[in-house]
């Protein structure tokens, strides 16, 4: 038998009562994201809503086991120092500290979940270290988001109020500790361990509960609604990359998809134009004036005036998306090709330092120069280090840029005054020349500089008005340069490096929320109009190539727009899930089976799940995507991601 009030009314009780409470807290945490986040999930019934919660118990269960593991190791620990005051006061320190580390995570995810609709995994810490400049933006972020950072402070208060006073420790020394108590004590202290690591494995099964396991629990879409972000940091944490695919024979792979584009052109051919490559931050394609005419009864009005004007001159293509859903999984599928689909983005994960061709090494023979520009602080995100296995030869940040009084204050120098610096820039470059710019205003924490005197309205998010005035920056740059000699010999590209939080119904499903402006401009050329293709970020390196008429071959996982042969597709990765972007249809794939299929065109917001119903067209879908898969898996595990390699 248990000893009378030690383990029935003392640490039995308070050990459930202290993990209860712990899973109360992450419920409301999910309330909380669930409040935030509601424009994403608005489509949701009560009933159904309501069984996503009791699901997402499930989750909070295995993540309160490991946030609390060390306090239950504290509490039954097989000594009798555990009924002291001062042992119980440490507990409660071990017990506090954890969950509201778990409690600042979860909100914090609340509202970072818009930008990437996917819980935090352990990439972030990566991604940190590349970027001291979110770091050092913390403070700016609390008072953005002021009102989640109160009521996250004010739960924390009470949480700790309400544990002391009704949930503080009740054991007491029932008598002398005698070498059976110790064994009572060793046993429940075992016990303990062992219901933890359960909880924490999600069950008995043969393979502990893992991100994935959401899938079987709801749609792909409301995965992150029933995961806690403790659980997707933890269970990522020893992540070291991809698993090696092997659904074909290496002799058929080529035959389904390769990654290699051949561009059947002589060295007399060869264009040798200059390349300037424009990358918007957070440029979604809902911000556009131009093709959203369909929405709020015919009146939405875009917040890119500049941008619409230059679409008409442009090839602009209407059906162009992303591959990632972050600046740092947008930069490598536009210059090399190489896009993201792992939880870690391509640049801090265990591949980055594979060779790899890029837009500038293969220009490189042809007696390019290359460089970067980007006006945030040096080394942000890993930029400058990617240019660097990239081939890209001059990489310039905020410590190139002469004029201090230009910072924003936040990220980096305003977009107006480093796009002026950029033209500047290229007018002194010897010809040919390949140079890209990456923007930054339209960026947290929103703010417009005081001296804008363009165009001023409030949109339906606070990224808008910051929309607007990088397009008015974008329109004095083609101002200035357009008077250069250069410019007419010049193929611009424009494209946004991923969207940002969506508004619009329509650009808050998995499709919309990856559809971006991609366009092509070379002032008096043939390249005008727009085409509904489907492509990707990965197709501008070859399409670029392509245009150029370069002789030789290249390495992407996309192809250029300008060859009719060539299959066009668009794959994203989102919490475990791929989505297939083909022939009018989007597939939904957990890396094993096919999880939902939609018509594009007839389906929009996605709400008709197709699967099993277009048999043939669903398994041709799926097979091509396997093998762009084992392509992109096996090509980076082997570094594989150049041509002759």
């Amino acid at each position: 038998m248990l000893p009378d009030n030690v383990y029935k009314n003392g640490t039995i009780v308070f050990l459930l009562k202290r993990y209860a409470f712990s899973l109360l807290l992450f419920t409301l945490a999910r309330v909380v994201f669930y409040i935030i986040n509601f424009s994403y999930f608005n489509n949701i019934e009560f009933v159904t809503l309501l069984g996503l919660f009791a699901k997402g118990i499930y989750f909070d269960v295995a993540a309160v086991a490991i946030v609390n593991s060390l306090f239950i190791l504290f509490i039954s620990a097989p000594h009798p120092f555990k009924y002291s005051r001062g042992y119980r006061n440490a507990a409660d320190v071990i017990y506090f500290i954890p969950n509201i580390v778990a409690l600042v995570l979860n909100f914090g995810d609340s509202v970072y979940y818009p930008f990437t609709l996917k819980r935090l995994t352990s990439d972030i810490f990566a991604y940190l270290q590349t970027d001291a400049t979110s770091v050092n933006m913390l403070p700016k972020f609390l008072l953005f988001y002021w009102p989640v950072t109160v009521i996250c402070l004010a739960i924390i208060y009470f949480f700790v109020f309400l544990t002391k006073k009704y949930l503080a420790s009740q054991l007491q020394h029932a008598g002398k500790y005698t070498i059976k108590r110790f064994g009572l004590d060793v046993s429940f202290s075992f016990i303990c361990i062992v219901l933890s690591v359960i909880m924490f494995r999600g069950g008995l099964q043969l393979k502990p509960v893992n991100i994935i396991n959401a899938g079987q629990f709801a749609a792909p879409e409301y995965a992150p609604f029933i995961l806690n972000t403790p659980f997707t940091l933890l269970k990522t944490i020893d992540k070291k990359g991809l698993p090696p695919r092997n659904d074909f024979p290496e002799e058929t792979l080529d035959k389904i998809y390769t990654p290699v584009s051949s561009f059947n052109y002589s060295g007399k051919d060869f264009r040798k134009l200059n390349v300037v490559i424009i990358i918007l931050e957070s440029f979604s394609s809902e911000h556009l004036g131009y093709g959203n005419g369909q929405f709020e009864n015919g009146t939405y009005k875009g917040y890119t005036p500049f941008l619409d004007s230059l679409i008409e001159q442009s090839l602009y293509f209407s059906n162009a998306f992303a591959n990632g859903k972050r600046s740092i999984e947008g930069i490598p599928p536009l210059l090399s090709g190489v896009p993201t689909y792992m939880e870690g983005a391509y640049i801090t994960s265990p591949y980055a330092g594979n060779t790899i061709n890029s837009i500038a090494s293969l220009l490189k023979p042809f007696g390019y120069s290359s460089s970067f520009y980007h006006g945030g602080f040096n080394g942000t995100m890993g930029f400058n280090s990617f240019t660097t296995m990239a081939k890209i030869e001059n990489y310039y940040g905020k410590s190139e840029y002469p004029d201090e009084n230009d910072y924003d204050g936040n990220w980096g120098i305003s977009d107006e005054p480093y796009m002026q610096y950029f033209a500047k820039q290229l007018a002194e470059k010897k010809q040919p020349f390949v140079a890209t710019l990456f923007t930054l205003s339209s960026h947290q924490p929103y703010i417009v500089p005081k001296h804008y005197k363009g165009e001023s309205r409030k949109g339906n998010m606070k990224i808008q008005p910051c929309v607007l005035y990088t397009d008015q920056a974008l329109r004095k740059f083609f101002s200035t340069v357009s008077k250069m000699s250069w410019f007419d010999s010049t193929l611009f590209v424009i494209s946004a490096d991923h969207c940002s939080e969506a508004f619009l119904p329509y650009y808050q499903t998995r499709v919309g929320n990856y559809r971006i402006p991609i366009l092509f401009y070379q002032h008096n050329s043939r390249l005008k109009g727009v085409n509904s293709s489907i492509i990707q970020q990965t197709d501008v390196m070859p399409s670029i190539l392509d245009y150029m008429r370069y002789p030789g071959k290249c390495l992407a996982f996309g192809s250029s727009v300008f060859d009719a042969t060539a299959p066009r597709f668009a794959v994203s990765y989102l919490n475990g899930s791929y989505l297939l972007l083909k022939d009018d249809r989007a597939l939904q794939f957990d890396g094993i089976k096919s999880t939902a299929m939609y018509s594009l065109e007839s389906d929009s917001l996605l709400k008709n799940n197709m699967l099993n119903i277009e048999k043939e067209k669903q398994l041709a879908m799926e097979k091509f995507l396997r093998a762009f898969l084992q392509q992109y898996n096996n090509r980076l595990i082997n570094n594989k991601l150049t041509v002759g390699k």
